[in-house]
Formats: C-alpha cells, sequence, structure tokens
C-alpha cells in the first residue's frame, strides 16, 4: 500500500510473525505486545482505511474493489460494500456519516451512508488539468475532507502528480490544480486542522502548502522523498521520508527531526500524530513512537523475516488517541493496538 516500493518475499510464512518476533537494533531490543484486537479482511489486502472522527467505526478498502465497515466496539463487520474493480480508497466526512470511496483510475467519487453502506450520490472529475495541455487527470488516489466538509482534495491516481480542490456539495473544482514537477510516485495531500492550508508532496521532494482560500502558495521546500503527511493539532506538519520524520512548525517553517538517518534502517513510509499532538508514531520496517515535545523515542519495535522486511504501511491513531491500528503492504489483516501497552505505561 501507499505505493512502497520494496520487494516482499516468503510471504508464506504469515503476516502473524509481526505481532511476535523481536529483534535488536542499535542495543533496542522490544517485542510486541498483544494486539487488543485483529480486523481480518482475507482473502483480500488491505489498500486504505480510517476511523470515523466519533471513534465508533474503521472503514476498510480492499484489493479487490470493496469497502468495510467495522464496529470498534465489537470489530465485527457492519456492512461490505462491492464498488470498484480493485483497489480503492476510503476517507470519513467529518460528522462521520458518510464514506468516501475512490479509485486510482477512475475519476468518480462515490460518498456511501454509514448507517448502511447505501450510495447517497457521487460526483465526478474531470480529465481536464487547467494550464497543463496534453495532462490529464486520470483517476483518485485518495479522497481528502477538509476540516468542515466542505470540500475534498483529490490526488491524482495515474502520475501527473495534480492535486485538485473540489466542492463537496456541487461537484465544482475550485482554482487552479496543484501541479508537481516530474517523478515517480503518489502525491500526499492533507489539511490543516483550521482548513486554512492545503499541504501536499511531490515524489521527488517538493513540499507545497496553500492558502486553502485564494490557492496562494504559502511555502515551498525541496526535502526528501516524502509517503504521508500528517497535521498535529497545533497547526505544525509531519512528513514520513525515507529516513526520518520531519516536523515542521508552520508559522516560520522551522523543521525538527525524529530519527536517526540511516539508509540501513528506513525512516519509513507512514506517520500519524495522536489526538492531543503529544505522540508520533512511524516507520516502515519498523514502529516507532515519540514524545513530541522532547523528540525523546519511546518505543522502537523492528520486524525481520527470513532476512526479508515487512513493516508497517498504514497505520492511525484512534480519535480519543487510545489506541492504534496498522497494517502491512500485501496484509490481510489490521492490528490495534492500546498505546499504553505499546509505550509501555
Amino acid at each position: 500500500m501507499r505505493w512502497i516500493g520494496a520487494r516482499l518475499q516468503f510471504l508464506e510464512v504469515g503476516l502473524s510473525l509481526l505481532i511476535s518476533v523481536a529483534v535488536c537494533v542499535g542495543g533496542w531490543a522490544t517485542e510486541l505486545p498483544d494486539p487488543v484486537a485483529t480486523v481480518d479482511l482475507s482473502p483480500n489486502f488491505l489498500t486504505s482505511a480510517e476511523f470515523s472522527p466519533d471513534g465508533e467505526y474503521l472503514a476498510a478498502a480492499c484489493t479487490d474493489g470493496t469497502v468495510k465497515l467495522f464496529s470498534t466496539d465489537t470489530w465485527e463487520m457492519v456492512w461490505e460494500v462491492s464498488l470498484f474493480d480493485g483497489w480503492c480508497a476510503v476517507a470519513f466526512s467529518p460528522d462521520s456519516e458518510t464514506v468516501a470511496a475512490s479509485r486510482r483510475t477512475e475519476l468518480d467519487v462515490v460518498f456511501l451512508a454509514t448507517s448502511t453502506g447505501r450510495e447517497k450520490r457521487r460526483l465526478t472529475l474531470s480529465a481536464d488539468i487547467p494550464g497543463h495541455p496534453g495532462r490529464e487527470f486520470g483517476g483518485v488516489l485518495f479522497p481528502v475532507f477538509s476540516p468542515d466538509g466542505t470540500l475534498l482534495a483529490c490526488t491524482d491516481g495515474i502520475g501527473t502528480r495534480c492535486v485538485k480542490l473540489v466542492d463537496v456539495e456541487t461537484g465544482v473544482e475550485l482554482g487552479t490544480p496543484i501541479v508537481h514537477d516530474s517523478g515517480e510516485g503518489p502525491v500526499p495531500a492533507a489539511f490543516s486542522p483550521d482548513g486554512s492550508q492545503l499541504a501536499s508532496h511531490g515524489p521527488r521532494g517538493e513540499l507545497v502548502v496553500v492558502d486553502v482560500a485564494t490557492q496562494e502558495e504559502l511555502f515551498s521546500k525541496s526535502t526528501a522523498k516524502c509517503y504521508e503527511l500528517a497535521y498535529a493539532p497545533d497547526g505544525s506538519l509531519f512528513i514520513s521520508t525515507e529516513t526520518q520524520i520531519e516536523h515542521w512548525n508552520t508559522t516560520d517553517w522551522t523543521k525538527t527531526l525524529f530519527g536517526t538517518r540511516d539508509a540501513k534502517t528506513p525512516g519509513g513510509v507512514v506517520v500519524q500524530v495522536n489526538s492531543d499532538g503529544s505522540l508520533v508514531a512511524g516507520g516502515l520496517t519498523h514502529l516507532r513512537l515519540w514524545e513530541v515535545e522532547s523528540t525523546e523515542l519511546l518505543a522502537s519495535y523492528d520486524i525481520p523475516v527470513f532476512g526479508y522486511r515487512i513493516g508497517f504501511t498504514w497505520m492511525r491513531f484512534s480519535p480519543n488517541g487510545s489506541l492504534l491500528a496498522a497494517s502491512a503492504q500485501y496484509s490481510p489483516s489490521i492490528w490495534i493496538w492500546e498505546v499504553a501497552d505499546l509505550v509501555g505505561e
């Protein structure tokens, strides 16, 4: 998932090893605690998942184009809907009443009622990219709701490295799309907590932050290749790179680094911040948690499988910050841990 280029081998040994094998790296040896729950998506693999903002559900998108909703009370499936022919993605509306689903090779975004799974409506994006004749928007890789639910940031799933801003109610595409420089890979995007900023990152390392109301560029910087963006509650911005996690102060655009630059231990492809902004989690061939204020590494879990590493390529904190869910590339499972268990509280 998330377009990771890792070569995964020996999958037959079972991804369940991820929750039981300990490794010592740089003198740090830890073993993952038992998860409090496991969500099974078999026979399909996870491609995207999100907690509902009210914390009551977990929506999961699968490689066969189905979207499944699970109760976070029982972790049982509530409904399942087949929408697409293959890989898809999901996002919750801020009021938790709608699940938006998209497929990277299709221009539609489908809105499903959280309560029933029934289709409420859909909007269809244009293939045109104004200002860039000859280039086409090929499909919605990920839909991202603005905090007030009125806008969607839709990133292209085919490779034009474009981000479109769309009015959810009317389907009208607003302003000029953000188009990044050439390069292979996805363009992650995220809204700031107050909805005033939209950050996106191109495959060759260009971070661009724009004013949502005017679409004027507020900041741009060439950084390391990025895989995921996450705003903290205070409006600062976290970026996962190949070697480290960068934390940007969006007031003066200074940065702090989490993790040691080490080519043998990649920084990862995922980064998430908990609900009060006190913890940041990230990783690829590992799961690591830091205290944001002190940048202290609180826990590190590294997972080898017969010399080939299969790591976490998706993770999310629950809305109240008490749980951390994670999954691996080509994994049929989502594991859920108590955050207190992970940091040893």
